[in-house]
């Protein structure tokens, strides 16, 4: 075996035992919550029904589960969401963005979101313009395997008319505002620096999508669609339990 996969797998298992020892209580609370759901690759049985708790609905491959929030880190750009899943899989947003996951085969970490363009600013700019000129901004990230550090991609935030038939339950789709957010080319992409850093990334991944929803002063992204893979994609939507 590789040495530095071993490497990576004790450093890995180390930071989630760190991580779950921290707040042990609370999250064997919220692991008993998830008994009945099952972990990403394989369907929920049950609905979560404990209304003590904060819920995603996640779908992967066509496959449905839960995962529970576990805690909320606080940031100079709004709170980071920690969810778990009942197999202790972890999924992490800030402002609806994928701040970091770990769990799959591919795992995305130290994800760099302060340059993304807050969802009032896009809102406010969107009820002066119709057509208002696409957000740009930079994402960080690393991701494993292959120890791919550093990587940038350049996105663009823009509205877009809503899906057809949207992957969304209980919720009163004529409120949503739809947003786009895909990677497009920059005047720097073709610099020897750029190049080195971003090695590892071979192909663009899919856009993501938003909805985005008001709710009293607060602007919440309450489903979305994004992608660390080609062929690794979810859907997330915030679930009340009854």
């Amino acid at each position: 075996m590789d040495l530095r996969v071993s490497l990576r797998r004790v450093l890995v298992t180390c930071i989630l035992l760190v991580c779950v020892s921290s707040c042990s209580t609370g999250m064997e609370t919220v692991l008993t919550t998830l008994k009945e759901s099952q972990p990403f690759y394989r369907p929920a049985s049950v609905k979560p029904n404990n209304s003590g708790y904060q819920y995603l609905r996640v779908v992967l491959n066509d496959k449905e589960t839960f995962l529970a929030l576990g805690y909320e880190d606080p940031s100079p750009q709004g709170p980071i969401e920690v969810w778990y899943s009942s197999a202790q899989q972890v999924l992490k947003i800030q402002n609806g963005r994928l701040k970091g996951i770990t769990g799959l085969n591919t795992e995305w970490s130290q994800v760099d979101l302060s340059l993304a363009p807050a969802w009032d600013e896009i809102l406010s700019q969107l009820a002066k313009n119709a057509h208002p000129l696409p957000y740009r901004w930079v994402r960080t990230r690393d991701e494993m395997p292959g120890y791919k550090v550093g990587i940038q991609e350049q996105l663009e935030v823009i509205p877009m008319v809503s899906p057809s038939r949207p992957d969304i339950r209980e919720v009163d789709l004529q409120k949503l505002i739809w947003f786009e957010e895909k990677k497009v080319n920059d005047s720097n992409q073709n610099s020897l620096i750029h190049k080195i850093v971003n090695w590892a990334t071979k192909e663009d991944l899919p856009a993501s999508r938003y909805a985005v929803m008001k709710q009293g002063a607060r602007t919440v992204v309450v489903y979305s669609e994004q992608c660390i893979k080609k062929d690794i994609c979810f859907k997330w939507q915030r679930w009340n339990a009854p």
